[in-house]
């Protein structure tokens, strides 16, 4: 199996992107996703570019965030709306496709033009995945070309993890089993990503070995991760987040897993090794 150890929300703060590059240069990660709009975008460009071996993405972002376009209606202001909001304004028909299509674009054309070649493309809080925006993404991934796309979401439930995260965590596989999954292109390679129900720091070594026998069937997994060096800035900024952002970078560079999976004869990759 090839296993990938990726970082999100690269480009959201300064924080974020050193401990990405960390648990790239001292440890198991080798992807990670650019987020267009975050703070930290051109320190991120800066840091892949002294790190040639990490394999870059985009993390597409429609919520929380500033956009990059100006627009109507919740592209008006100067951050996007949250998740629940986007989510509502959709199942109400209140939501502009068409612009939110031309900024995810912008987002793309940002980083390509950042003289990122992206492997693989995300979002920000699965927002990708929801309905209306679905189709969108699956176009722009045509459209510029982007080999891999994080589709299906697979997930252990485990003891410890909150009511909140459950049921969101219920909704998210729903959706993405009654409706993304028949939908992905033939062409379209499917990598497994998990990690949602651990997200912000939960992973253990633990969790990812019990991830890999239970995954076994695939022949590549992703592991998602929101690696940092757990700054005062980014916990102050993103303290209703929760994450633990440190406690990602300390897995990828924890000895004890990578001595298990050389044992279990598992392969570290990126998503251009993995293709």
């Amino acid at each position: 199996m090839h296993l990938i150890f990726h970082g999100d929300d690269f480009g959201l703060t300064q924080g974020v992107n050193q401990g990405i590059v960390q648990a790239y240069s001292k440890g198991l990660l080798r992807a990670a996703s650019l987020i267009a709009s975050g703070e930290a975008f051109d320190h991120a460009v800066q840091s892949a570019s002294d790190h040639k071996g990490l394999d870059l993405g985009v993390h597409l972002t429609l919520t929380d965030e500033k956009p990059l376009l100006p627009g109507p209606g919740y592209f008006s202001g100067e951050c996007m709306p949250s998740r629940h909001d986007l989510t509502m304004a959709l199942a109400t028909q209140r939501f502009d496709l068409g612009h939110a299509k031309r900024e995810l674009c912008a987002q793309v054309e940002k980083i390509l033009d950042a003289g990122v070649k992206p492997s693989h493309m995300d979002s920000h809080q699965f927002v990708h995945l929801l309905p209306g925006v679905f189709p969108l993404c699956l176009d722009i991934q045509k459209k510029y070309k982007i080999p891999f796309m994080r589709t299906l979401v697979k997930e252990q439930m485990r003891k410890g993890t909150g009511l909140k995260r459950r049921l969101q965590w219920t909704m998210l596989n729903s959706w993405s089993m009654l409706y993304v999954k028949p939908r992905i292109p033939k062409n379209l390679p499917v990598i497994p990503c998990t990690g949602f129900l651990n997200a912000g720091g939960r992973m253990t070594v633990e969790a990812v070995l019990s991830s890999l026998k239970c995954f076994s069937a695939f022949k590549s997994l992703e592991i998602m991760l929101h690696p940092g060096i757990g700054d005062e800035y980014t916990a102050k900024k993103y303290a209703h987040w929760g994450y633990s952002w440190k406690n990602d970078a300390d897995l990828c560079t924890d000895p004890a897993l990578k001595q298990s999976l050389d044992q279990m004869g598992v392969s570290v990759a990126s998503f251009r090794e993995a293709a």
